[in-house]
C-alpha cells in the first residue's frame, strides 16, 4: 500500500492522507487504524492516535499490536505505568513478539528500572537474535548501569548483525575513545568505525561530534576543533547538546581528549528520558 511506503519513507503527513482515504474505503480494516495511529504518533498528535487505537480494539479486542501502539502513546506522554500495562497485555496476547518486549524495556529504562529493562531485552534477543537494535538498546542500558564491558560486547554483536548500520558504528567509535577505562579505549578501531558511519550517513551531526572526539583521542586537535565547531554551527542541535559540545570544544582547545564520566548508580524512584547517544 502506498501509505505504508510513505510512512516508511518518513513522510507521515502524506501517509496520513492516504490512510484516511483507505479507512473511508475499508472502515472495518483494523490495520488501517493502527497504521494511521503510528503516523499520528510521529507527528505527536497523541489524542488522534489514541482514538484510532480505540477503534482498532473495538474491531478486535485481542489484537496485541493495538495494545503495543497504545503503550507507545502512553510512553510518549510520560504515562509510564499505563505504557507498561499495555505492553504487558500485548505480551500476554502474543508472547512471541520480540518488539513488545523491547518496547516495554524502553519504558523500564525511562523509569530507570534497568534490571527489568535488561530482562525484557534478553527475551527480545532470544526471540529474534538477528535484530541488532535489541543488542544496541541493551548496550545503552548497560552503559547507564556502568557495565561498560557488557555495553561493548553488545555493540560489537549488534555490528556483526548489521555492519552497515551507521548508528552502531558511531556508538562503538564514541565508546572506544571516550570511555574512562583504559582497557576499553581503542583509537585504531574507533577510527575505522567512525569512518564507516560517516561514509554511510555523512550528514548526521552526531557523527561529526564523535569524529571530533576521535581526532582528539589520537592527538589531532586541529581536526577535532574543526569538526566540533562544524557540529555546533548546525541548526538542528538541541540546546543541552550544544552546551555539552561547547565543553568538549574547550577541552580540545586545551589539547585534552574528552572522557565520559563514570555512570552513577540509578535512583529507582527517579524517572528519566533516554538520550539519543551516551554523553550527547
Amino acid at each position: 500500500m502506498r501509505a505504508a511506503s510513505l510512512a516508511d519513507a518518513e513522510e507521515p503527513t502524506e501517509a496520513l492522507q492516504e490512510f484516511t482515504e483507505a479507512i473511508r474505503l475499508e472502515p472495518d480494516n483494523l490495520l488501517r487504524y493502527t497504521s494511521r495511529a503510528e503516523c499520528y504518533i510521529r507527528v505527536k498528535k497523541y489524542d488522534l492516535a489514541m482514538a484510532d487505537i480505540d477503534e482498532a480494539l473495538r474491531l478486535n479486542s485481542t489484537y496485541d499490536e493495538a495494545f503495543a501502539e497504545r503503550a507507545r502513546i502512553h510512553s510518549e506522554k510520560q504515562e509510564y505505568d499505563d505504557a507498561i500495562s499495555d505492553y504487558t497485555k500485548a505480551i500476554d496476547l502474543n508472547p512471541s513478539n520480540a518488539d513488545s518486549f523491547s518496547g516495554r524495556a524502553t519504558v523500564f529504562e525511562k523509569k530507570r528500572d534497568y534490571e527489568s529493562a535488561i530482562l525484557d531485552l534478553d527475551k527480545a534477543i532470544l526471540l529474534n537474535p538477528a535484530q541488532g537494535l535489541y543488542r544496541s538498546n541493551r548496550a545503552m542500558v548497560f552503559q547507564k548501569m556502568g557495565k561498560v564491558h557488557e555495553q561493548l560486547q553488545d555493540l560489537l554483536k549488534a555490528r556483526q548483525t548489521a555492519p552497515k548500520w551507521p548508528g552502531v558504528n558511531n556508538d562503538l567509535a564514541w565508546l572506544l575513545v571516550t570511555s574512562p577505562l583504559d582497557e576499553i579505549r581503542d583509537n585504531v578501531a574507533a577510527c575505522d568505525y567512525i569512518a564507516d558511519a560517516l561514509q554511510l550517513d555523512p550528514n548526521n551531526g552526531n557523527y561529526w561530534d564523535t569524529c571530533a572526539a576521535v581526532f582528539a583521542e589520537i592527538g589531532n586537535f586541529d581536526e577535532a576543533i574543526e569538526w566540533e565547531q562544524a557540529f555546533l554551527e548546525r541548526k538542528d542541535v538541541p540546546d543541552d547538546q550544544c552546551h555539552r559540545a561547547e565543553k568538549r570544544l574547550a577541552l580540545y582547545r586545551q589539547h585534552e581528549p574528552y572522557r565520559e564520566a563514570p555512570a552513577q548508580p540509578p535512583n529507582q524512584f527517579t524517572a528519566s528520558t533516554t538520550p539519543t547517544q551516551p554523553g550527547k
